[in-house]
Order: structure tokens, then sequence, then C-alpha cells
């Protein structure tokens, strides 16, 4: 009986994966080379199994009109952190643009200042 449960948690630690979730606004990061730069990025923190936020981390989105994609990703880091320490976890949001969006955005603020 030891054996059957020790193969299963070992078996739990080694074939959890990593998830990720990805949200589209707009129409997304897509353009001719298809070159994604993070626009923004912040580690979510929360205690209790998830239950309860530990900061209120918001990443920054692009000006209205640009399209870009929200990942919500659970890391390796992520996961040995919440192993470590079973009551704390954390998960990254990174804002993806595309490379061409954000330097025309950045020409388009340097002309009109």
């Amino acid at each position: 009986m030891v054996k059957i449960i020790s193969i299963v948690l070992l078996s739990t630690f080694l074939l959890s994966s990593c998830f990720v979730n990805r949200t589209t606004v707009g129409y997304g990061p897509v353009g001719a080379n298809l070159q994604d730069r993070t626009f923004s990025k912040v580690k979510q923190r929360y205690t209790l199994f998830g239950l309860v936020r530990l900061n209120q981390a918001q990443p920054k989105t692009p000006p209205a009109g640009m399209g870009y994609e929200i990942k919500t990703k659970f890391s390796i880091i992520d996961g040995i952190l919440s192993i470590l320490m079973p009551i704390y976890a954390q998960r990254t949001v990174v804002i993806l643009v595309n490379k061409q969006d954000e330097e025309a955005l950045k020409l388009k603020q340097g002309q009109t200042k």
C-alpha cells in the first residue's frame, strides 16, 4: 500500500505540467513579422491554496485600439514555490504586443509631445 501511494505522489509531481492561458484582445499581437514583445509583466501572489490574494498586481495594458494578448501562466518557478510552501501560490501575467505596433505607438507619442 505504501508503495502504491508513493508511486501516485511521485507521478503527481513529475507528470504535472505548466499551465498557460492566452486571451486575445482585438486582433492580438499580429503583424508582418509576428514578433511579439512583452509590454508589461507582473507576478500575482496568493495564499491559502489560491483563495486569498496577497497583492493587487495588475499589468499595464496598451492604449485602446491596439491589439494585444494576455498570457497567464503558472511557470516552473511558480510550481516549485508552491511545492516548497504549500499555502503560497503565484502566477505570472504577461501582456504581449507586436514589435511593430509598439514602435509605431512610441513614434506617435514622440510626435505628440
